[in-house]
Order: structure tokens, then C-alpha cells, then sequence
């Protein structure tokens, strides 16, 4: 599936991820706020741009990440820069390789810097891999967060010998449902045959589709 552009917020104007990163440099000006790129580590289909103060914890970033893309049970997440991550929970003890963890209570800019890249990790069972970069430095509101730019929402269709627009997933084999074959709860999902009523989910605008509990966003104001 082709990658989908997404909206400026500041200018309304739409481009690729790719070429978001280019046009907000221009479009917000120079400024000292941090500019991440951040997408899904292995289908870049998913993918912000958000950019953050100075002061921005990776517990803020954390906190935002979930709240428009990943949360559903509060699941442990953690960061990583290189070796040295930076975990929701972290501990004395590390992994046993490379330095302890560091609490997400670090700032963002103290451990990043433009060019920089990091991965982030949602949920120790079924992860959510998430990749991201330091784009630039841009101007911006004094708010700690700030969401840039998101792509748009991915039309997905139905795979059930169909080609309508799919409201749901199959959250056992990943199969796309419409509204007539995935709304009956009592009904079997045509491709593994597991009970609907357990097994789908709606279509969001999310890596975390379809993963664990995951039904939609639940975004700051």
C-alpha cells in the first residue's frame, strides 16, 4: 500500500511524510523546539511529525504517543537511543548488556539532537515497534508538545470477497472486514474462522490496529 500524505496543521497543505519533514522547516520557521519524525518501524503507513520544548520529558512523549496511537491497557514501553534506554518503569538491574536504564524522566533535548534517531517500544508482549528522527529545530507555541503534521486515514477494504471500505479487523489473522461482514458478532471471520465477538476490532488510524484491546485514540485537547 502506497504511504499516505497527511496535513500540515499549521498551513493545511498536504505532502508525503518525506516531504512533510522539508515543508514544516519552511512553514514554521527556525525556532528552538525539537522536530521529530516518528512512524511504525515496519509499515510506514503510520507516521507524525510532533515537535517538543526544552523542557519535554520522554514521559511526556511517552504519555502523548499513547494517547493518540497506542494505549489500551497501560502496557510498559520504554525508549532507546543507541544502548541506553529510557523505560516507563525502569530498575537498577538492566538487561544484561549495555548501560542500566534511565528513567523517562530525562528530557528529550538532553539526550537527543538534530540528525539523531531512536526507537521506541509499546508493550512487551505484543510490541508496537516505533521508529523516529530529529529532523531539525523549528519555531512553535510554548505547549511541550505539539502535533505537526499525521498522515491521513489509511482506506483499507474489505478482504472477504469484497471490496467495500473496512470498518473492522480480524484480530487473529489481520483480515479486513466491512460493516456487513464484520458487524454480526455471532459470525466467524471468512479467513481463520474465529468468533467475531472475540476476535475483531475497528479499523483505527494506528500501528496499534488490531493489537491487543486497541479500539481508537483517546487524544489530549
Amino acid at each position: 500500500m502506497d504511504t499516505p500524505t497527511g496535513t500540515c496543521a499549521a498551513c493545511e497543505k498536504s505532502y508525503s511524510s518525506r516531504g512533510m519533514s522539508r515543508h514544516l522547516s519552511t512553514c514554521l520557521g527556525p525556532g528552538d523546539r525539537l522536530h521529530l519524525a516518528i512512524r511504525d518501524r515496519y509499515d510506514p503507513v503510520w507516521w507524525l511529525h510532533v515537535s517538543v520544548t526544552k523542557s519535554a520529558t520522554f514521559a511526556d512523549l511517552d504519555g502523548y504517543l499513547r494517547d493518540v496511537w497506542l494505549e489500551c491497557c497501560g502496557h510498559l514501553s520504554s525508549f532507546e537511543i543507541g544502548e541506553q534506554r529510557y523505560d516507563s518503569v525502569a530498575d537498577d538491574f538492566g538487561y544484561g548488556f549495555g548501560p542500566p536504564p534511565k528513567s523517562m524522566r530525562a528530557k528529550v533535548s538532553a539526550a537527543l539532537d538534530v540528525g539523531d534517531r531512536f526507537a521506541y517500544q509499546y508493550d512487551f508482549g505484543s510490541t508496537t515497534h516505533l521508529s523516529g528522527r530529529v529532523v531539525g529545530r523549528v519555531g512553535g507555541p510554548k505547549k511541550r508538545i505539539v502535533q505537526l503534521a499525521r498522515n491521513h486515514d489509511v482506506p483499507w477494504v474489505c478482504e472477504a470477497e469484497c471490496t467495500e471500505p473496512a470498518s473492522w479487523i480480524c484480530a487473529y489473522c489481520r483480515t479486513t472486514l466491512c460493516e456487513a461482514h464484520g458487524a454480526d458478532e455471532e459470525a466467524q471471520c471468512p479467513e481463520c474462522e474465529a468468533w467475531l465477538e472475540e476476535s475483531r476490532l475497528p479499523i483505527v488510524n494506528s500501528p496499534r490496529m488490531g493489537v491487543c484491546g486497541y479500539d481508537g485514540p483517546h487524544e489530549r485537547a
